[in-house]
């Protein structure tokens, strides 16, 4: 209703009023406005809780039998805690450890496996490596079963076994600890062409 011509009849003449604004357009506008900011806060908000959400979140993966949880369960060793302060290990986030033997085979020749871990088949970490969801990631981190689980075989060519609780006689620790560290910062420093 801005510059609209409002015509009153008086006695004698046609009284002609020019209305810039009108209460009821001043209150519309202000309504609006609070409205608007009201969303713009509520989306703020919401946005907000979905970042807290995904990286403030400590959950690692759960195992409904027990020997499951002592192989892959998580004992609060992977990297995390909070961009303050910071706790775990110091392994790579859980893709990155799944890349690293393609990615660096210098450092890793033969995988993990080459190293001493024991991999189940329909398995994606080795046995003693648990994943958990902390800051944002999947991290990954060592457990208790990595250096407490050994294999054994019947004939030499034959399945092995796999004993929990038994020391893990091939397991080179130190070894997998600097190539994978090394193939991380080996990778992360190389400059790709």
């Amino acid at each position: 209703m801005f510059g609209d011509e409002v015509r009153t009849k008086a006695k004698d003449k046609v009284l002609t009023d020019r209305v810039l604004e009108n209460p009821v357009d001043r209150y519309q506008l202000r309504f609006r406005c609070r409205l608007v900011i009201i969303l713009v806060i509520i989306l703020l908000l919401l946005w907000a809780a979905r970042f807290g959400r995904r990286f403030l979140v400590d959950r690692p993966v759960d195992y409904s039998r027990i020997e499951e949880h002592f192989k892959y369960g998580s004992i609060g060793s992977e990297p995390g805690g909070s961009l303050f302060y910071a706790v775990g290990g110091l392994l790579p986030p859980y893709w990155i450890f799944r890349a690293l033997p393609k990615i660096c085979p210098d450092k890793l020749p033969g995988g993990y496996a080459s190293l001493g871990f024991i991999f189940e088949s329909g398995r994606d970490l080795p046995i003693g490596v648990s994943k958990r969801q902390r800051l944002g990631f999947e991290q990954v981190g060592l457990n208790c079963a990595g250096c407490h689980t050994g294999t054994y075989r019947d004939e030499p060519n034959g399945e092995p076994h796999i004993v929990l609780g038994m020391p893990a006689h091939s397991l080179d620790l130190q070894k997998f600890l600097v190539s994978s560290s090394t193939a991380v910062w080996m990778s992360a420093s190389t400059p790709t062409t």
